[in-house]
């Protein structure tokens, strides 16, 4: 295959297709020629799918063929496509082509061409950068991105061969403007300078961004760097203190690592890394992490911090720490409870730091106690600490009391020292069936069941034994509210709608009863419904497909009988229905319409035939009366019948034999 003779220079930062534009003008041929050239039969290109000729060329053209065409290195061609931003994330590309092509599509517009007006008037050339959706401006100028004429406003498809001249495929007129626009580089905005910065970059960097570190590919490196860097180099991972990502982000971004199925794009959040953080592109290379963050955050769990109440045993240390099954408290996270002090701990989500969640410790420690060690009653207590309730300061003596810290010389301890009776555990099994497990309302049923007082209450609640029930037991089971006789409800609603014509719903009969969709799921009658609406489903296409054979025979019968040639489609417009429709849900009328085109069509051929045999007849009468030679030539130039119809043994050659050895003739 010859070489283009004409060679024009590629620009720098012009899009390849850009290019092939210009070469296609210089050798006079055009742009769907040249494609057709590089093309590999196997690799046939949709017009829908011609821009990924910039995201990847590999994976469209030949590469090496169009460099021998052009000569120009392989290399080189590779730069003016988003190559170099996969070489970034894939050590071979065009080995998982259709992830990298994904990946770029993701942040490309392919469906329309971008152009900055005063570029196109300078140099009739498209940029790769201008197709990146979250440019809006010209890195040159500062001017906003269009995608339409200025003249007719029409919006520019990516491929055409007029933009080789940089005009409009509508009115062809130019697509940069003559008149002046004035450059906008200073007022241009700051996040914008920073985007443009970060994808010059990436096109022109061509090589991965890193190694490849504890076996990991180079995507999921790339995502271990960008958490650890977010999280400010720390030598273990803490979810709460990775910065510049939401948290799906870096949920995201941790699926990605451990190579969990996500649908998060690493080049998106490389990209609102590097601008948020300020980082350089190239400081990612030279990243070190080692081996203790990466473990760290292989784990589904981080391991609990410590227990940090000074009269706990396990003070300082995780050995008592136990998970939290119950209550959570909000805006913590990974919560554990202490089986000793039993205070509850968890890391907090906005700063990732491992501490109390209720503020306990600090008002034992540092307010109420020292108050109890000047001798200060309860009532006082709650007097002199203004927004603590009294119920409130009742629970932390209880707390106090079950833990021994009460001092022995506290002479004010009347209501304290009660002996708890013997079945105390199932008597708060019995109230956390009623209402729950939580406190204020077990203390509120306590005093009406056994008449306990709230300090009573708090004194049996911090028991070891409440506690370890409290904290390990599941909240109770939840008992669906009795709606009657739930069956016979379901079965009044289904005989209305199939007695009324009403679409059976589950969602409607629950709005109709007041009843919720989850209880008649718990009764086990979702069954009814489904059945129901299964048979609705069949008499409706039944209906349906009654009417449609109604439509369809009318229209068939009326031309039959007006001897009217009709095709399928003509019938499918009648009936609003396209044949792949029929074809899956009424198959028999679709064979019988087939049957009906035939039978139309052997109808209109047999009349043609008597016609074609009356005149036959009257030309042989016409010349037998004007004493004429009689052939087969001047027969067919009489009545004007194709010549095919009387050769050889068809039905209209032998009665044209029949005629002529016929008395009449």
């Amino acid at each position: 295959m010859d070489m283009y003779p004409k060679r024009p220079k590629i620009k720098d930062s012009e899009t390849l297709t850009s290019y092939l534009f210009r070469i296609a003008k210089a050798n006079k041929t055009d742009f769907l020629s040249v494609l057709k050239q590089i093309t590999r039969e196997e690799d046939e290109i949709s017009p829908r799918r011609y821009y990924q000729i910039d995201i990847n060329p590999d994976k469209k053209i030949d590469v090496f063929l169009l460099s021998k065409l052009i000569r120009m290195p392989c290399e080189d061609i590779l730069k003016h496509s988003f190559h170099p931003v996969l070489k970034c994330f894939f050590n071979e590309p065009n080995q998982n082509i259709n992830e990298s092509t994904y990946l770029i599509g993701r942040v490309f517009i392919g469906t329309y061409r971008r152009f900055c007006r005063i570029c196109l008037e300078k140099e009739k050339r498209f940029k790769l950068i201008w197709q990146i959706s979250d440019i809006e401006v010209c890195n040159v100028h500062g001017v906003e991105l269009v995608n339409d004429c200025n003249h007719c406003g029409k919006i520019q498809p990516y491929i055409r061969d007029i933009l080789n001249d940089c005009a409009c495929v509508s009115c062809e007129r130019e697509l940069s403007q003559k008149e002046n626009i004035l450059a906008n580089v200073e007022n241009m905005k700051e996040s914008q300078i920073e985007l443009i910065n970060v994808w010059t970059k990436l096109l022109a960097w061509s090589k991965p961004l890193t190694e490849c570190l504890f076996d990991l590919t180079l995507e999921q490196t790339i995502a271990l760097k960008i958490i650890y860097l977010a999280q400010g180099e720390q030598n273990k991972y803490q979810f709460g203190q990775v910065k510049y990502h939401t948290n799906r982000e870096i949920a995201e971004l941790k699926n990605k690592v451990l190579g969990r199925e996500n649908k998060g794009s690493i080049l998106g959040s490389l990209i609102r890394f590097l601008i948020k953080s300020k980082t350089q592109v190239e400081y990612l290379y030279d990243v070190e992490i080692n081996e203790e963050y990466f473990i760290s955050i292989q784990g589904d769990k981080e391991s609990p911090g410590s227990c940090v109440a000074f009269w706990c045993e396990g003070r300082g240390t995780n050995i008592h720490m136990m998970p939290l099954n119950t209550y959570l408290s909000q805006g913590y996270r990974n919560r554990h409870y202490c089986n000793k002090c039993f205070n509850i701990y968890g890391i907090k989500k906005d700063s990732g730091i491992w501490s109390e969640t209720e503020s306990r410790i600090h008002l034992v420690n540092d307010v109420v106690l020292p108050l109890i060690k000047k001798g200060l009653t309860r009532r006082s207590i709650t007097n002199l600490l203004k927004g603590v309730s009294g119920r409130k300061i009742s629970e932390i003596f209880g707390y106090l009391y079950c833990q021994g810290l009460i001092p022995s010389d506290y002479i004010h301890i009347k209501g304290l020292e009660v002996s708890p009776p013997n079945d105390l555990l199932n008597m708060f099994r019995n109230l956390g069936d009623i209402v729950g497990t939580f406190p204020w309302l077990m203390s509120q049923k306590a005093q009406e069941l056994y008449g306990w007082t709230v300090q009573q209450f708090f004194c049996f609640y911090y028991r070891e034994e409440i506690q370890r029930f409290i904290y390990n037991e599941p909240k109770r089971a939840h008992k669906p509210r009795i709606y009657g006789d739930m069956e016979s409800l379901v079965n009044k609603y289904i005989l209305k709608c199939e007695r009324e014509g009403i679409v059976c719903s589950l969602n409607n009969f629950s709005e109709m009863n007041k009843i919720p969709v989850s209880i008649v799921h718990y009764y086990g009658l979702s069954k009814y419904f489904k059945a129901s609406m299964a048979a609705q489903k069949e008499q409706f296409n039944r209906r349906r497909n009654n009417n449609y054979w109604e439509i369809a025979k009318e229209y068939v019968n009326k031309r039959l009988v007006q001897c009217i040639a009709f095709t399928r489609k003509d019938v499918y417009r009648a009936m609003g229905k396209r044949e792949k429709w029929l074809s899956s849900n009424c198959p028999e009328i679709r064979a019988w319409i087939n049957d009906q085109v035939i039978k139309s069509k052997n109808q209109r051929e047999q009349m043609q035939l008597i016609c074609d045999k009356e005149s036959i007849k009257k030309a042989l009468e016409q010349l037998i009366e004007k004493k004429m030679s009689i052939s087969k030539t001047r027969i067919l130039k009489e009545t004007g019948i194709a010549a095919i119809k009387l050769i050889g043994d068809t039905e209209l050659s032998k009665y044209y034999h029949l005629l002529l050895n016929s008395k009449i003739v």
